[in-house]
């Protein structure tokens, strides 16, 4: 783990990230899901190395490890974190397992790995881009990198649930307690949340009471951008990719798998914003304005969490902005959005809410991208 997310986890001694296992069938039913979207067929792990960042407490390491690796290695600078997910994986005695308690940026080996894990680790840390390209040397030639991001898009109505934090409850003292404040709240909130398998405090401890203020997000079209050279894109979760190209003309050293993906992705970013639907294609002017929105509502949130009160005025106007620029194709989002920011602007923590809880974005994506064997 980072040192941005080691600091805030090891001083008050927790995990915030763990998983409902009780039904251990449906856990690992979920993640063959992801493995489906990413491309990977779960039985390519077995016998292969697996590197793994950010395993937290070990809940979906479980099922890594249950394809049999030949070699599993996982990453993580958080004590509380390591030992749990020594005590999960003490069960596979027949897979090599080490678990490093490490930061990421002082993690070193010689070997290469066949597959690198890096899941819900990389957004909300103050470089996530130097910890990407690092992260990215593990990869063999012609070896996968798995790893999730999020965006403004996605994580708005995370922002705003923030936001709704900081405007009407202390950010200070005990985050224990802190999370009880406005546990009342966000489980209203969460119980819209199909598919949500984490204990709620966890998920008011790690979004909504952990400091981010002087973290950065990662997108998609930033992945991309800083990893092209070395590694294509392979698939996405939600899968999104779209090539219609016939597979005898992809060729040549440049053969525009990552111009495609960016292609398709600015074309379905609004599908970001609210899991509830499915939109239909659009403009790339469109998804990059949105991207841009998106993206500034992140800095406005974490400028007003600095104690710059005045930029609530100019998140407002932004708010509206980014309202009229999507409610032609999604109206009931815009609706949603319009309501937090009533309760934001003059509303009371217990105004009676009917669009708001509802909605929540996709907040995290996942991409899977081959290295390039130069």
């Amino acid at each position: 783990m980072s040192k941005s997310f080691v600091e805030f986890y090891s001083k008050n001694d927790i995990s915030p990230v763990s998983q409902d296992i009780v039904d251990l069938n449906k856990h690992f039913q979920r993640r063959e899901s992801l493995f489906r979207s990413l491309g990977l067929l779960p039985a390519f792990i077995s016998g292969k190395s697996v590197l793994e960042f950010g395993p937290g407490s070990g809940h979906n390491t479980l099922y890594m490890a249950s394809l049999k690796p030949e070699r599993y290695e996982l990453v993580d600078g958080n004590l509380k974190g390591v030992q749990e997910t020594r005590e999960r994986l003490a069960i596979y005695s027949d897979t090599k397992v080490e678990v490093h308690l490490s930061l990421f940026e002082e993690f070193q080996t010689d070997t290469r790995f066949h597959l690198v894990w890096a899941e819900g680790c990389l957004p909300h840390n103050s470089e996530p881009l130097s910890l990407l390209d690092y992260i990215s040397l593990f990869v063999a030639k012609g070896g996968g990198y798995v790893l999730s991001t999020a965006n403004g898009i996605s994580y708005l109505s995370e922002i705003l649930r923030r936001l709704f934090r900081d405007r009407f409850f202390t950010a200070s003292g005990d985050v224990h307690e802190q999370a009880l404040q406005v546990t009342p709240y966000m489980k209203l909130h969460l119980q819209y949340l199909r598919g949500m398998s984490r204990p709620v405090e966890d998920w008011i401890l790690d979004n909504i009471v952990q400091p981010l203020q002087y973290r950065k997000l990662l997108s998609i079209p930033d992945v991309i951008a800083s990893l092209d050279k070395r590694f294509d894109v392979y698939g996405s979760s939600p899968c999104f990719l779209t090539d219609w190209r016939w597979y005898k003309d992809i060729v040549g050293e440049n053969r525009g798998f990552n111009n495609r993906a960016l292609e398709s992705y600015y074309t379905s970013n609004l599908n970001l914003l609210d899991y509830r639907f499915e939109f239909s294609p659009h403009s790339q002017e469109f998804g990059k304005k949105l991207e841009e929105l998106g993206s500034q509502s992140w800095d406005m949130m974490c400028r007003i969490e600095k104690g710059e009160e005045s930029v609530w005025q100019e998140l407002f106007l932004l708010l509206q902005e980014l309202c009229a620029h999507v409610e032609k194709s999604a109206p009931e989002t815009s609706e949603a959005i319009r309501e937090a920011m009533t309760l934001l602007q003059s509303g009371h923590p217990d105004m009676e809410l009917n669009h708001f809880p509802q909605w929540w974005g996709r907040g995290q994506q996942y991409l899977s991208l081959i290295r390039k064997d130069n």
